[in-house]
């Protein structure tokens, strides 16, 4: 009995493999087939997408937090502004614009030490990019929204490289990029002067690398995790949440991987200390600027809240 219940076993595992090489074998033929026809789509949907983001990236209002992204990006702070402009006395544009682009009196140590003095929850490394990108192309609307135009083109490029760590499927890849391409969310995202479309890119790029280094499992593949991981965690903070999701699977999966896993986010977040500790030491500024997320809104308030900020996405994104 026990030998006819091992020979089914064997039967039935030599059944599965061979189901599973037809449908690879398959799944291979499709794409090989299909993906030309995607890969002209996407093409032309990239280039669609990022002519219409150029061309009306100034056509949208410059709202209240991309003001607060061009002062931190000109070096003053927002208590010197109040002071110099608080006089009683009309204020002339001049006098504002000062404070609205790079200005050869401050220099990217000035940014980095106005957003940890005063929003010290936002980590610099979108914002000393940006004042880099504006030195070369200038302060204007158009040149400070398109460095997210930039990130976006990474958000496509990471998409793809994510779904062929996925799936191994190029095909897929494609199809991911024209979703992504003609996401109103991403297309509204990439074209504000905010650190979001840049954070999209690091989500990506961080999650492959990942992926990439759970297969080799080489020190090399994961001492490139511990640099994707520093440079996510100085985009932006929440990319914790990102590499516990990536813990979290490391975990379950229960092998090998999970001491080098845990070797390459100690590294990678170590860089991101000195800014914890100044996070620490601003607290009360942190507290000032994060005030909002602990106000207490009925359900009924937040749920049309989050239908019209939906909505908002639609509008905004179609707006030329």
């Amino acid at each position: 009995m026990k030998g006819t219940y091992n020979n089914q076993q064997l039967y039935s595992q030599n059944t599965f493999q061979i189901l599973l090489a037809v449908v690879e074998s398959h799944m291979k033929i499709f794409d090989q087939k299909n993906q030309p026809w995607w890969q002209a789509l996407a093409f032309v949907l990239v280039i669609v997408t990022l002519l219409l983001k150029l061309i009306t990236i100034d056509t949208k209002y410059y709202w209240v937090d991309e003001a607060y992204t061009s002062l931190r990006i000109s070096g003053y702070t927002r208590g010197e502004f109040i002071k110099e402009t608080s006089t009683g006395q009309a204020i002339e544009v001049d006098q504002l614009q000062k404070y609205q682009r790079v200005n050869p009196n401050k220099n990217v140590l000035d940014t980095v030490q106005s957003l940890g003095s005063e929003e010290p929850q936002l980590v610099p490394l979108y914002f000393v990019a940006v004042h880099l990108w504006n030195q070369v192309f200038g302060s204007t609307t158009w040149a400070t929204r398109s460095f997210s135009v930039l990130a976006h083109c990474a958000v496509l490029a990471c998409t793809y490289w994510l779904c062929i760590e996925l799936s191994g499927s190029a095909l897929t890849g494609w199809i991911a990029v024209c979703i992504v391409a003609v996401s109103p969310f991403v297309f509204l995202y990439s074209q504000e002067a905010r650190p979001y479309a840049l954070w999209m890119a690091a989500t990506l790029f961080t999650s492959a690398v990942y992926l990439r280094a759970t297969r080799h499992n080489t020190y090399q593949s994961w001492f490139f995790y511990a640099i994707a991981v520093a440079v996510s965690l100085y985009i932006y903070l929440f990319s914790a949440l990102v590499i516990l999701a990536h813990g979290l699977y490391t975990l379950i999966r229960t092998d090998q991987r999970i001491g080098k896993f845990v070797m390459a986010t100690v590294a990678g977040s170590l860089p991101i200390v000195p800014w914890l500790i100044m996070i620490k030491t601003h607290k009360a500024q942190v507290d000032y600027w994060t005030s909002w997320t602990r106000s207490e809104l009925p359900f009924v308030y937040l749920m049309k809240t989050w239908v019209h900020n939906l909505g908002l996405v639609f509008l905004y994104t179609f707006r030329l």
